[in-house]
């Protein structure tokens, strides 16, 4: 599994869209040059903001070709999950499911294993 992404970065989303669909539109071309399949099925985009609502016109859109692209919240990069606002609450509540699973098998554990496989556990 081969994973590219792209980034641009602009104040106006009219000029970004234009820009990405190019860039897109031009992976798509090398991808397809050199004989390399995309599954457009699978990619998408988010748009990265501090601001608490970015509003972006219902008429502007990512495409490869026909396609259009699907806009997500939050993705899974390099096994860190990122938000469109780049804070930690989707990361840290993936630790916490895998933390409090851990502690509850531990917990109901105690009483057959040693202190010392507790440890190791």
């Amino acid at each position: 599994m081969i994973l590219y992404d792209i980034y641009a970065s602009s104040r106006d989303n009219q000029s970004l869209f234009h820009d990405m669909n190019l860039n897109l539109n031009s992976v798509a071309d090398w991808f397809k040059a050199n004989k390399i399949s995309l599954n457009v099925g699978k990619t998408n985009y988010m748009l990265l903001s501090r601001k608490k609502s970015l509003v972006v016109p219902e008429e502007m859109k990512l495409a490869i070709g026909q396609n259009l692209l699907d806009r997500v919240h939050c993705a899974k990069f390099l096994g860190i999950f990122i938000d469109k606002r780049l804070d930690w609450h989707e990361q840290l509540q993936l630790c916490k499911s895998k933390i409090t699973s851990g502690i509850y098998i531990m917990n109901a554990v105690k009483h057959v294993v040693t202190a010392e496989d507790l440890k190791t556990i």
